[in-house]
C-alpha cells in the first residue's frame, strides 16, 4: 500500500490476526508496520516473528503512522487516543477501531480535529481466514479510506 505506514495499537488475539494478514498478503512491508502492546515479551515474539517495529509507547506509534488501527479494549479506547493526541498525528491520520460497542461518534469527540474515523465489526472466524467485517465511516472517510479498510480486512 504505497508507503503508508500503520500502527495496530493493541497486540491481542485480533490486532495478531490482522497484522498476520496484513503481511501475508504483502498490503504492508514489515517497515511500514507498527505494533504496541503494554508486555515486551508479547512485543518481542512478535519481532522475531514479523520483523515489525514494536513499542511500548503508543505515542510513537502516533507519530510513526499514518494509519492508525485501534485494536484495543473498548474501556481503553478514550485513555489510548489521550495518550497519543499528547504528541498528536499526521494532517490526515486514518483511524480504524475494531473495539466493539465504541462508536464513531465516541471516537471522532475524543479526537483534537477532523479526522477520518472508520469503525469495523469483524469475527472471530478471522482468525483461520474466513471472517466477515461490516464498515461504518464518519463524514470525513474518503472512498481512498475505506478502500484501504476494506483491503486490509479482505487479507484477515
Amino acid at each position: 500500500m504505497d508507503n503508508s505506514k500503520l500502527a495496530i495499537i493493541g497486540a491481542g488475539v485480533m490486532g495478531e490476526v490482522i497484522l498476520s494478514g496484513i503481511l501475508d498478503a504483502k498490503l504492508f512491508n514489515p517497515e511500514n508496520l507498527m505494533i504496541t502492546a503494554l508486555r515486551e515479551t508479547k512485543l518481542d515474539k512478535l519481532h522475531k516473528t514479523f520483523g515489525v517495529n514494536i513499542s511500548t509507547d503508543n505515542r510513537l506509534a502516533a507519530q510513526f503512522a499514518d494509519i492508525i488501527l485501534l485494536a484495543v479494549k473498548p474501556s481503553d479506547i478514550q485513555n489510548v487516543l489521550a495518550e497519543m493526541q499528547e504528541v498528536g498525528f499526521k494532517k490526515d491520520c486514518l483511524f480504524i477501531s475494531i473495539a466493539a460497542g465504541v462508536s464513531i461518534d465516541k471516537i471522532s469527540k475524543s479526537l483534537d480535529g477532523d479526522y477520518p474515523v472508520i469503525r469495523v465489526m469483524t469475527n472471530t472466524p478471522c482468525q483461520v481466514g474466513q471472517g466477515i467485517s461490516a464498515i461504518s465511516a464518519n463524514q470525513s472517510a474518503s472512498s481512498k479510506h475505506i478502500n484501504i479498510t476494506q483491503e486490509i480486512f479482505n487479507s484477515v
